[in-house]
């Protein structure tokens, strides 16, 4: 279970990486797609980071479906035979794919998109600069309190 979930963890950030990475350039008829040849503002490469995350969820859901979708299929005659072994096992490992598939397809390319260490410039602010000599500090003889 816990190498499935690895593997479809995986394939999302391997795609959302090459996104990044890929040139500008689109196939024709994608008007998504910016025309100049510089990146736009929060890009790594060709693609804005929430698109990347956004896109790798959305092109790897099926592949990560039909894998998860075997597996729990797989282990209902472990969950039927009714073993007091077996049936445990056959039902952790169906519910604790469905869930994980779940979440890997929505909760990993938002966390994806949030902790990129790409730019955020909707995100972020403008870096505050320290006052010269210290000036300010609260370590300094400047510094007033109440101020």
């Amino acid at each position: 279970l816990m190498g499935m979930i690895m593997r479809n963890e995986i394939l999302i950030y391997e795609h959302a990486d090459n996104l990044l990475r890929a040139p500008l350039s689109s196939p024709e008829g994608d008007t998504n797609v910016q025309k100049s040849n510089e990146a736009p503002s929060g890009a790594v490469g060709g693609a804005k980071v929430r698109q990347a995350a956004y896109e790798a969820g959305r092109r790897r859901m099926v592949p990560i479906f039909l894998t998860t979708a075997t597996t729990a299929v797989g282990v209902i005659p472990m969950i039927i035979a009714g073993s007091s072994f077996w049936m445990p096992v056959g039902v952790t490992i169906f519910a604790g794919g469905i869930g994980a598939l779940i979440l890997v397809v929505t909760v990993l390319p938002v966390a994806y998109w949030k902790t990129s260490p790409a730019p955020h410039p909707e995100l972020s602010s403008p870096p505050r600069s320290l006052p010269k000599g210290g000036e300010g500090l609260a370590g300094s003889d400047s510094y007033q309190h109440g101020a």
